[in-house]
């Protein structure tokens, strides 16, 4: 059972679960498959912004400063629009790192892949994380030290074992790890779906080539609780502002080690030149696999 890690007059984790729902069902069900004209932006090409992700960060981010006056909200939109804001949470002992929705794309598409997205941060470290899928209705919460769950059961994913399952995103899609796995599908291009899935055993592995930090954090906060690691292409544990060519999240360290290992061999099919192409205008017209709660 996760417990109820909390400041002195702070918010507890199931609290701040319950506001993140609020949002939700306030502002953002709503607006799924509903959007209206000018309700939808580019905020540079191929990465969109809606009416529903701006009105739920500002939401959020005002409910956790009234509780945490001293902390920093680093939230992907107030980001976009000031990106001194950066500076501003790396300043600050105590953090949040926000994406108030995840798979922007597939909601604007209506399609039902996309997660309210939190982290709480102290020194830069993770402590508490939250995951929240408003159509599937899965709600994963991780405290450091203390497990991670998905609607208050422990998760318990079951051992990794050959044939590994995974997906990737970018370049990275069909790659074989040098001829470790099958070539890996496309993933759903929500961060807040396919961490979970390799947390709670769906998947085995993820392999992003693209992201910022609200799109990894909260699945780091969740892998972290089951045994599981997300690190660069160098083997460096993915952090705040941490540069990578690549990142695998994967179940095990020693997962984690097979798959690098891949990757880097002479054989792997990844670019020779190791660069980060960033897109967001990856097509998602694609079969979404079943996943059991």
């Amino acid at each position: 059972m996760v417990g109820e890690f909390c400041h002195i007059g702070g918010m507890r984790t199931s609290e701040i679960a319950d506001l993140i729902v609020e949002a939700a069902d306030r502002i953002i069900l709503p607006r799924f498959r509903a959007l209206g004209t000018g309700e939808v932006q580019e905020k540079t090409p191929g990465d969109f912004v809606t009416i529903a992700d701006q009105e739920a960060e500002r939401f959020l981010t005002e409910r956790l400063l009234a509780a945490h006056p001293d902390s920093c909200v680093l939230g992907e939109e107030a980001t976009a629009a000031d990106p001194k804001v950066r500076e501003r949470y790396a300043a600050a002992a105590h953090g949040w790192v926000m994406d108030p929705i995840d798979g922007t794309r597939n909601f604007i598409n209506g399609t039902p892949d996309f997660a309210v997205m939190l982290v709480e941060t102290h020194g830069g470290d993770i402590s508490r994380t939250w995951i929240w899928q408003p159509i599937h209705g899965r709600m994963y919460t991780a405290e450091r030290g203390q497990g991670a769950t998905c609607n208050g059961k422990p998760l318990a994913p079951r051992p990794a074992t050959r044939p590994y399952d995974g997906f990737a995103d970018g370049w990275a899609v069909g790659t074989t790890a040098g001829g470790t796995v099958a070539p890996v599908p496309l993933r759903t291009m929500c961060a807040g779906v396919d961490y979970p899935d390799v947390a709670a055993g769906r998947r085995d592995f993820i392999i992003s080539t693209m992201g910022e930090d609200w799109d990894h954090l909260p699945g780091l906060g969740l892998l972290a609780e089951v045994g599981g690691v997300l690190r660069t292409d160098t083997g460096d544990q993915y952090r705040v502002g941490t540069p990578y060519r690549y990142l695998i999240g994967a179940r095990t360290p020693e997962l984690w080690a097979l798959l690098h290992r891949g990757m880097n061999s002479e054989n792997a099919d990844w670019p020779a030149d190791g660069r980060k192409p960033y897109s967001c205008a990856v097509s998602e017209d694609r079969a979404q696999p079943d996943r059991a709660p």
